[in-house]
């Protein structure tokens, strides 16, 4: 399993020279959860492979309060039919919470 992550990772390092002049993305999003009864804001930019967002909620006892609740910080490389891809996310306090590591494939 590291071979694949190890090789995953140095194609993108190779490829994301390829990609450096492509422009970065904006990316906005709002959510209102029903039964909760809490808003999110999301905020985000892609840039090649690489993604970072940011996520504010706000919740009934405390309204129109936004804090950070959660920092995402994603790569993900496409070869083909497949996909690598790596999902880190960090608390409010910029603390790591939880790695997440995949492949995916197009069929």
């Amino acid at each position: 399993m590291r071979k694949i992550l190890a090789t995953a990772f140095a194609l993108s390092l190779t490829t994301s020279a390829a990609v450096a002049f492509e422009r970065p993305t904006l990316n906005l999003g709002a959510e209102r959860s029903l039964e909760t009864e809490t808003n999110k804001l999301m905020v985000g930019s892609d840039f090649g492979p690489f993604g970072v967002g940011v996520d504010w909620k706000d919740t009934a006892a405390d309204p129109f309060m936004f804090n950070i609740s959660q920092v995402n910080v994603d790569v993900s490389h496409g070869v083909g039919p497949v996909t690598v891809y790596m999902k880190n996310d960090f608390d409010s306090g910029l603390k790591h919470d939880d790695t997440t590591v995949g492949i995916k494939f197009k069929f």
